[in-house]
């Protein structure tokens, strides 16, 4: 009897182990997530949505990337209409709070040029990203038209950034270069549940709806 207890003993300890090593990683994981989202609010307190804290969160977000098992999420959801551009919420202060995201950009075509609403920084993870700001040209009078033009293109790689300023500044489109591009985008607000503008460069007609 005595000889059957300690096998069970023993079993339960063994898959205690395995268990705390299947998830030790993703605490792990968590953990400098967490952290990197304490130290963007810091860098916004200490000096507010400028260069300086644009690049404090840009060597954040590098340091995150070095974090194994980052982008190992099943939990991706459809971006800009699209079962192939993905992305997910990893921490957040709330709607109207810094939010930090995980997204997948496909190759097979670009997003819609659209907006935020806010200021944000975009880190690569892995792949290449054909990023391309845009700018508008008329007056805004019209909250159903504008005029763009592009202000600047460049292929970011990974450890590349990128970060943008709050409205109208924060007008782009994206597109994975000969294969998916990862990226951690951290904003100034939930930009995966605020209400965005999509614009379409042919008719100039600009759109107001959420992103999925």
């Amino acid at each position: 009897m005595l000889r059957y207890s300690l096998s069970i003993v023993v079993a339960v300890l063994s898959s205690l182990v395995i268990l705390n090593a299947d998830s030790a990683p993703e605490d792990k994981v968590q953990e400098a997530i967490n952290e990197t989202l304490v130290q963007a609010r810091r860098a916004v307190d200490e000096h507010g949505v400028t260069d300086a804290a644009m690049k404090r969160i840009q060597t954040a977000l590098g340091q995150l990337a070095q974090t194994p098992g980052l982008r190992n999420r099943p939990d991706l959801s459809g971006l800009h209409g699209s079962t192939t551009t993905r992305a997910v919420v990893l921490a957040s202060e709330g709607d109207d709070g810094l939010t930090l995201i995980l997204a997948r950009f496909t190759s097979a075509a670009p997003t819609p040029i659209h907006d935020h609403g806010t200021w944000a920084v975009a880190h690569v993870l892995e792949g290449q990203d054909y990023y391309i700001q845009w700018e508008r040209l008329d007056d805004r009078g019209d909250p159903e038209r504008a005029e763009l033009r592009v202000k600047y293109e460049k292929v970011l790689g990974p450890g590349d950034s990128v970060y943008w300023y709050g409205p109208p500044h924060d007008i782009h489109s994206q597109q994975g270069k000969d294969g998916p591009a990862w990226e951690l985008v951290l904003a100034g607000n939930n930009i995966l549940r605020a209400t965005r503008h999509y614009f379409d460069l042919d008719t100039g007609r600009v759109t107001e709806k959420k992103p999925q």
